[in-house]
């Protein structure tokens, strides 16, 4: 994740420099991407079960097409079936952040129950270093399988495609180490036939504009994890004082920046307020 700070940096005031933006260098044509919309992991029971569709109503009125509803043993099957109950047609993504374990026979059991309810697809559900085992419920379940955790650089991206451990990949520049291993990591699945869609980490605004300029390359098929930076990171320096130069965040879709850099530009005084240290770079 360090790695992708500084290259963000690099980028963005190469791009500065020339005037261009990072959509611009990519060449995304896009004006606009499709953001999906998480709904966490809360506590078991009808209230939790409750509260998800209530929360859910509220997205779909809003116009977002793909909730994502954070999962685990014990939690999923009923959350899930309580959803799909309420929204028959909705594009519904279950997130179990590798909580399932395939030795346990009640996990099975619950994966393919989860299985029966046409979910758009069931992300991450067992630990990061089960490949095998992802290959497994791709062959047995006919819900799509995405990998996340697992997918720690390109070359586990293409290790996982080759032994069919995945029927969709979750592309995160920060975890691959920057935007353009991404890119790399978008044109090996793309290559491969592999859907893919952007995830964040909550980021700050001016990542989550950079990944808004990456979910714009053709590869990038699946709504992308890119909801606006605020609701993560408070004060966000790139978020006030840039009215200007700041792609809308809010709601089912985002802009796709076209002004100079890889984000918008950050309010100085906000961003000298949360700064610990700096030190000035002559190059």
């Amino acid at each position: 994740m360090a790695k992708a700070c500084v290259e963000m940096a690099l980028l963005d005031a190469d791009l500065r420099s020339q005037s261009r933006s990072l959509a611009g260098a990519l060449g995304v044509r896009r004006e606009r991407v499709a953001a999906g919309a998480v709904v966490g992991l809360g506590e078991p029971g009808t209230a939790r079960d409750e509260g998800i569709v209530s929360e859910t109503t509220r997205l779909v009125a809003e116009g977002y097409e793909r909730v994502k509803v954070k999962i685990a043993p014990g939690r999923g099957f009923e959350t899930l079936r309580a959803l799909r109950r309420e929204f028959p047609e909705l594009a519904v993504q279950a997130d179990a952040n590798g909580t399932f374990d395939l030795d346990r026979p009640g996990h099975r059991r619950e994966l393919e129950a989860i299985d029966e309810l046409g979910l758009l697809l069931i992300e991450q559900p067992l630990g990061p270093d089960t490949l095998v085992g992802h290959a497994e419920l791709v062959e047995r379940l006919r819900t799509p399988i995405c990998l996340d955790e697992s997918l720690t650089s390109v070359s586990r991206i293409g290790e996982a495609i080759g032994l069919s451990a995945c029927d969709v990949v979750c592309i995160k520049p920060a975890r691959l180490g920057g935007i353009l291993q991404a890119v790399i990591a978008h044109d090996l699945c793309r290559e491969a036939g592999v859907p893919a869609w952007c995830g964040g980490m909550l980021e700050t605004a001016l990542a989550r504009s950079a990944n808004a300029a990456l979910s714009g390359l053709p590869g990038f098929t699946f709504p992308g994890d890119i909801t606006g930076g605020e609701r993560f990171v408070e004060p966000d320096p790139f978020l006030a004082g840039s009215a200007d130069d700041l792609p809308r965040t809010a709601g089912p879709s985002i802009e796709v920046q076209r002004s100079p850099g890889v984000g918008p530009a950050p309010d100085e005084a906000l961003l000298r307020a949360v700064t610990t240290r700096s030190e000035l770079v002559a190059v």
